[in-house]
């Protein structure tokens, strides 16, 4: 009998040792996961990612599938960040095939990967693709949560973005006002997700050239993450704000908030960040604006570097700087380095097969604007057209874009002395700018300067004079002196 009780005691505490462990394990792993979302909270994604990884095993050997899933979407999360795109998807498609194999197709951590998956393809430039993956998380988060609740406001603004980058402003425009609107039922008004709403019109109303309505909506992000705390946005908003001020021809207060962001930046997240790379890029247009060809090379290169090592997906970032520097290069007359960079970035798009043509017609524009440059006009007038054979299959026949193209090949048979054709094209670049861009647009300017040169030489004085005098107003307006 005593063998029996102390055989039945020796098993009753060999199964509580067993039971036991899980749990210290699945403690251990929640103390991992606790360190790793005050780093991620600090912005430190490399040394939080190692600590996601280590709760991750702990919980996959524990079978606790929800939290090892979780752990996933935090890695994939700020391999995001860190600018390691490539890393980042795997991450998340794996736990997008976990999440769905072991909870379910309709769970919030299925929601996530799929959410994860679109930031990638979106920072790719892979407009569809993104929006097929935030398109099933926002419908997961509809049927998880119910239509009111701040996880689905941050999918309606994931595809929201999609749209705006798009070029589909209108879509865009009623899916952040959509989140908006769940947002002030369900939570305070200054909600982060607010913020992103409110960052997502200001978007799109910088997109349509419509600067100070993007200002109000970017300022009242930037309000909201003041509030917050959160750092991270802040400086995302200064930036934005940095850029209408540059569109605005107000360059120096440009600086300012491009600098007010670089400081938060610096001294919160990794010095080679996708965030800092941004502003440097920004920085160097703002420079470029202004003409300071040195300075604007030096930010182009710093971000070109900076993206260069990040993974692949980076490329059109790297497309977008090598384009740039051309330019610099062509506005220091060094047309051949320029045609140069221009190559370069346009092999870079092609080898990527990205669903944005924009990119690679971009390409082609400024490698046409430095043969008209050198005088190769019918090699500029080739390029000229392909841009414009490509904007009105993009945009339709009154946009910016095609309105630009006409204003590129008028410029061109204007220098081979074809007034004709050139005033045609000077004319319907001029309608379109009336209909799709505000009064006050600087490209009233070049275009009235454009229309004045035209009858100059045509010795039609009267009409001369009346453009001339109509640019001069526009830049004095726009620039706050004469560029003519």
């Amino acid at each position: 009998m005593i063998r029996r009780h102390y055989f039945f005691i020796l098993c009753f505490f060999l199964s509580l040792a067993i039971h036991a462990q899980p749990v210290a394990d699945t403690l251990t792993a929640y103390r991992h996961y606790q360190q790793a979302d005050s780093l991620k909270t600090a912005y430190q994604y490399d040394s939080a990612r190692q600590y996601y990884q280590q709760a991750g095993e702990i919980y996959q050997q524990a079978n606790a599938p929800e939290h090892y899933v979780h752990c996933l979407n935090q890695i994939a999360y700020c391999y995001y960040k860190d600018g390691q795109y490539d890393i980042s998807l795997a991450n998340a498609r794996q736990a997008h095939t976990e999440s769905t194999q072991k909870l379910g197709a309709y769970h919030a951590e299925t929601a996530n990967a799929n959410e994860h998956i679109g930031d990638v393809y979106e920072v790719q430039s892979l407009y569809d693709t993104a929006l097929l993956y935030y398109e099933r998380a926002l419908a997961i988060r509809e049927k998880v949560f119910g239509k009111q609740h701040p996880k689905v406001a941050a999918s309606l603004n994931d595809v929201g973005q999609v749209y705006c980058s798009k070029g589909k402003y209108d879509l865009s425009l009623n899916y952040h006002l959509k989140a908006l609107r769940f947002l002030k039922v369900y939570t305070k008004e200054n909600y982060c997700e607010s913020a992103n709403a409110y960052n997502g019109l200001g978007n799109i109303y910088y997109n349509r050239n419509k600067y100070d309505t993007a200002l109000y909506y970017y300022n009242k992000a930037l309000n909201i993450s003041k509030n917050e705390k959160d750092n991270e946005s802040t400086a995302l908003y200064y930036s934005n704000i940095g850029l209408v001020y540059a569109e605005k021809r107000s360059y120096d207060i440009a600086l300012g908030y491009l600098q007010k962001a670089r400081q938060i930046q610096v001294k919160e997240v990794n010095v080679k960040s996708p965030s800092i790379a941004s502003n440097y890029f920004a920085t160097g247009v703002v420079h470029h604006y202004k003409s300071n060809y040195d300075s604007a090379l030096y930010f182009y290169q710093n971000a070109l570097d900076m993206y260069k090592s990040f993974s692949k997906a980076g490329n059109i970032y790297v497309g977008s700087l090598l384009n740039n520097i051309g330019v610099v290069y062509s506005d220091k007359g060094l047309y051949s380095t320029s045609i140069e960079y221009h190559q370069k970035a346009l092999a870079t798009y092609k080898a990527m097969q990205i669903e944005d043509s924009s990119y690679i017609f971009s390409s082609y524009r400024n490698i046409g604007n430095v043969y008209h440059e050198i005088g190769a006009y019918s090699s500029a007038l080739e390029y000229y057209f392909k841009c414009l054979k490509d904007d009105k299959a993009r945009y339709g026949k009154i946009s910016v874009d095609v309105a630009d193209s006409y204003y590129c090949i008028g410029r061109t048979y204007l220098s081979t002395k074809d007034y004709k054709k050139a005033l045609e094209l000077f004319q319907k670049t001029l309608a379109i700018y009336q209909t799709v861009l505000p009064a006050d647009d600087r490209n009233f300017g070049d275009i009235y300067t454009a229309l004045g040169e035209v009858y100059f030489v045509e010795g039609q004085f009267d009409s001369t004079l009346y453009y001339q005098l109509k640019s001069l107003n526009v830049f004095q307006v726009a620039l706050g002196r004469v560029d003519i």
